[in-house]
């Protein structure tokens, strides 16, 4: 039979390939490939520079979607002829074909260019006319090898197995089985499937079809898919069983126990209590120390049901396990009690002594009892509990409830992270699955606790108010009040600061007007100090030899004129004083820089006081004065004087100008009436003589003492060197210059 499929392979490929044996070449030189085998060879790269192709061959598959690709196989081999290529590279084709044009057993002459596909070369077609009809190649049979590898892409091939699951028809009526050959799951797909269904289950059956492999996300194959046109492509070899309880019965613990002649990938019946139950899903099933897992979309089973299953046993795990389960009721069971193990026992349970012999602590699957300390409680969008996280002998693991409703997440709103709780719940190991592959007892990496209900959970004890979740929320409220006070309080500082600068202002404004006030007030205290001192007692003088001039007229008219002479020296010396008042400046341009030789020309200017009244006394060594601290103490000297004269009615003056080692002390004493001092009118009254004489001492940093005797009045001016202290002491060459340059300061 097989050498009569390969002669058919050649005759067939032989009359497809006649008209091509001569090949072409295009018009800009290129060879034109005329052999789906050549294109097949390309490297991913030569595939991509579309290369001419021109081929003749007979379709084997159509898509029958708005795609329209198709599968033609030229005698040799098949290949994939996609208009999704054609599209992506830009190029320009005929009208779209449809059925019958591309259906399966037309003949057809492809004009097109190379492409590389998403896995293997493939073609994208400009011109596709149908030239007539022919049969189908006969399907190959290649090794398994070559099927997991892919590496008969798109060719014709014929597989057996046994019916395992039958789904569909889906929305493109596409009816998919699972069909496991030689211990390998194909994924089996009719694009007329209406005719394929469920009683094909655990029948073995032979598949004719096109090779598609399964690809991830790196066009890496990771399995094998079959593609079909319908259920003429199906041929069934062992019609299934018309009962599927009529199968073999198994306990649990030898679900692949050894057997010579046993049929590993038909159904097998297994029975026990279940103990969980995820509807829609999968439940485990229980049979004395041994639990099992039950893959089943259409079981309605629940905690406490005796049921006996018929499955297929699932390999591709580390633990068989059943897959495709249909369920069968015995009644109500005893839910075995929960095995107290703890998390260590689980994690590491005794290896088998040698091979064959099961492992003696095997929890897989049972329903165990365990503690732990709540770390985490999981709920998704809609609040529902999705896990728990717990940890145990420093170990953790997830407890997963049987579903999402409401019951599980009002109970769990009173589960509090940091409790120590008690769960009860079938086991399911987690294993490396690496180690299958090294022929060794595989190492559990976890496990998991599917608990049914909410009652499996007791909270043992509560955790104290003070959680660490509450401490890093208060410790967070705390930084951010921190924060908040740092801001506040630089934003006090900054508006203080600012404060501070503006009233700083203020009160510089006010200080300077202050400053300001006080200078103006002692400068007009100046200048009627300067005005009694000065300008009056010339203007008394004055007064004094006018009324004297009166006196003589008309009986002494050369007398009189005298008077009137001196009187008018008096005014134009007042008249001088007036101006250099007026500007703040009292000269000293007569006489010499000597302070005694001053006061005798101040005594000389005094024309109205009596003649030879004065006698001055000297002590010390004499020491050069500035000229405004000799120009000040003349004022007062001359407001002394004058006030003994005119007031005290004096006849006599005694001056004393001592050059003490501590101060200079000038002292005069007068033979008039006196006066108290302390009942002498003030400025304020009019009187500026008493406090414009303290003044001046005040402003030239001495003292002054006005002292009343038996006879007449004591006034002592005292003024210390040191006020005097840095004030340069002019050279005795340069002391001529110096006067001239000085006559013009105030005294």
């Amino acid at each position: 039979m097989r050498f009569f499929h390969i002669a058919y392979s050649v005759f067939l490929g032989a009359v497809l390939m006649l008209p091509t044996l001569s090949g072409e070449v295009t018009p800009a030189g290129r060879s034109v490939i005329t052999r789906v085998a050549e294109i097949r060879a390309l490297s991913r790269e030569d595939a991509g520079r579309a290369l001419p192709v021109r081929i003749r061959g007979v379709v084997t598959w159509c898509d029958l979607s708005k795609n329209g690709d198709f599968v033609v196989d030229d005698g040799e081999q098949g290949i994939y002829v996609t208009y999704i290529a054609a599209r992506q590279c830009s190029v320009t084709y005929d009208a779209h074909p449809l059925e019958p044009a591309t259906e399966p057993g037309a003949l057809v002459e492809i004009e097109g260019v190379s492409d590389p596909g998403g896995y293997a070369p493939v073609i994208a077609p400009k011109v596709i006319r149908r030239v007539g009809s022919a049969p189908l190649p006969a399907p190959r049979h290649p090794p398994m090898e070559r099927l997991l590898a892919g590496n008969e892409d798109a060719q014709r091939i014929e597989v057996e197995g046994v019916v395992q699951q039958v789904d569909g028809p889906d929305t493109l009526g596409i009816t998919s089985m699972t069909l496991m050959v030689e211990g390998h799951s194909f994924l089996i797909g009719f694009w007329r499937g209406s005719e394929i269904d469920a009683s094909l289950v655990d029948a073995r059956v032979r598949v004719s079809g096109i090779l598609s492999p399964r690809l991830n996300l790196r066009s890496e194959v990771t399995g094998c898919t079959i593609i079909t046109m319908g259920a003429g492509d199906l041929q069934i070899v062992t019609p299934a069983p018309v009962d599927p309880f009529l199968a073999p019965r198994f306990a649990l613990d030898h679900l692949l126990s050894f057997s010579p002649d046993r049929e590993p990938f038909h159904r097998r019946v297994i029975n026990g209590v279940v103990i969980f139950s995820k509807a829609g899903h999968f439940f485990f099933l229980q049979q004395g120390d041994t639990g099992v897992r039950v893959e089943s979309t259409s079981a309605n089973v629940t905690v406490g049901d005796s049921v006996e299953v018929a499955g297929f046993v699932e390999t591709t795990h580390t633990l068989a396990s059943i897959a495709g389960g249909m369920v069968r009721s015995l009644g109500k069971g005893t839910v075995p009690a929960p095995l107290a193990v703890g998390v260590k026992q689980i994690l590491n349970s005794k290896r088998r002594h040698y091979p064959g012999k099961p492992d003696i602590e095997d929890v897989s699957g049972r329903l165990l009892r365990l503690r732990g300390k709540l770390i985490l409680i999981e709920r998704d969008e809609k609040k529902f509990l999705r896990s728990l996280l717990l940890e145990s002998e420093g170990q953790t693991f997830l407890a997963m409830p049987s579903d999402q409703e409401s019951e599980w997440s009002a109970q769990s709103e009173a589960w509090v992270e940091g409790s120590e709780l008690e769960l009860s719940g079938a086991c399911e190991l987690e294993f490396m699955d690496v180690a299958l592959k090294r022929n060794s007892p595989a190492n559990i990496t976890g496990f998991k606790l599917w608990m049914h209900t909410p009652g499996g959970v007791k909270v043992l004890s509560r955790p104290s108010w003070w959680t660490p979740a509450r401490l890093q929320h208060a410790l967070g409220f705390a930084t951010v009040i921190i924060g908040v006070a740092a801001v506040w309080i630089f934003l006090l500082r900054w508006l203080l600061r600012r404060r501070t600068e503006r009233l700083e202002q203020v009160m510089r404004s006010h200080r300077d007007v202050e400053l300001e006030y006080d200078s103006a007030q002692r400068e007009r205290l100046r200048l009627a100090v300067d005005l009694h001192d000065g300008i009056k007692q010339y203007l008394a003088a004055a007064t004094f030899r006018v009324d004297a001039a009166a006196g003589y007229l008309p009986d002494a008219p050369v007398a009189a004129a005298a008077h009137l002479e001196t009187a008018h020296n008096t005014l134009l010396r007042t008249q001088t004083e007036l101006e250099e008042c007026l500007w703040g400046l009292h000269a000293v341009a007569e006489g010499t820089p000597d302070f005694v030789n001053l006061l005798h020309h101040v005594i000389a200017s005094n024309e109205h006081w009596p003649k030879d009244s004065v006698l001055i006394t000297l002590e010390g060594t004499p020491r050069y004065l500035p000229r405004d601290v000799a120009g000040g103490l003349l004022l007062l000297f001359q407001e002394a004087g004058g006030n003994a004269f005119l007031h005290g009615h004096a006849t006599h003056l005694a001056v004393t100008v001592n050059y003490a080692a501590e101060s200079l002390d000038l002292r005069v004493v007068d033979n008039g009436t006196g006066f108290d001092p302390r009942a002498v009118p003030g400025s304020r009254a009019g009187h500026f003589g008493i406090d414009g004489m303290n003044q001046r001492m005040r402003w030239l940093g001495g003292t002054l003492q006005i002292l009343r005797r038996p006879s007449g009045m004591e006034i002592l001016a005292k003024l210390p060197w040191s006020v005097l202290r840095g004030r340069e002491i002019p050279d005795p060459q340069t002391t001529g210059d110096m006067s001239h340059h000085e006559s013009h300061q105030s005294l």
